[in-house]
Parts: C-alpha cells; structure tokens; sequence
C-alpha cells in the first residue's frame, strides 16, 4: 500500500490555505494534487537527493533519510521523502516552492 501525507500540520495547513487563496495559490495547489496522484503509481518518481545536499534543517526537524524533488511544472518544485513500514511506503510532503526559492534553498 502507498499513502502520501504531509510532514506535519504546517505543510498541512500551508497547503489547506492554497485553495483559499488567489487563483495563482489554487493553481498550486491543484500541481500538488496531480503530483500526489502521479506518486501514488510510483513513489520513486521523483529525483533522489544525495545525502549531503539534504539541508541540515530538514535532517534536524524531520529527522529523514531520504529527500526527493519532484517537478510540478517549468517552474515549481515540491519536496518529499519516503519512509516504510512493513506493508506501506509512506510519502512525506515537506514543502513546494517556486524555482527561484528552491535554488536558494538548496544553494544552487
């Protein structure tokens, strides 16, 4: 069984919010959605981080092992890592941001 969920109530509400927003945030929003689907087929879809470019605070905060990309479009990135249990792999969203904000993010 695969879920995907979002890391914690903030990426929860941060994304809840979209869909009130303006027609920019439910575009957005609706990336999100598609991409969820499109991980529900197949989790490993998404371009695995090497373990050294996982920023610290994520390490810190979430604790993960892994951090995968995945391009909602030209221009949007959303963040996420997989975890497993004995029967289900579990899809963590973290965040999404803007390409502009990712390369920051990540230092490129």
């Amino acid at each position: 069984m695969i879920q995907v969920q979002f890391i914690d109530d903030k990426a929860l509400s941060d994304f809840q919010k979209l869909g009130q927003g303006r027609s920019e945030d439910v575009f957005t929003m609706n990336l999100i959605l598609r991409a969820k689907e499109k991980l529900l087929l197949n989790p490993f879809s998404g371009v695995i981080f090497k373990k050294e470019r996982i920023p610290r605070d994520y390490l810190i905060k979430y604790n993960i092992e892994n951090l995968w990309k995945f391009n909602l479009s030209d221009n949007w990135r959303m963040i996420y890592s997989i975890v497993r249990d004995e029967e289900t792999v579990i899809i963590l969203i973290i965040e999404w941001f803007d390409h502009k904000d990712y390369e920051r993010r990540f230092g490129y």
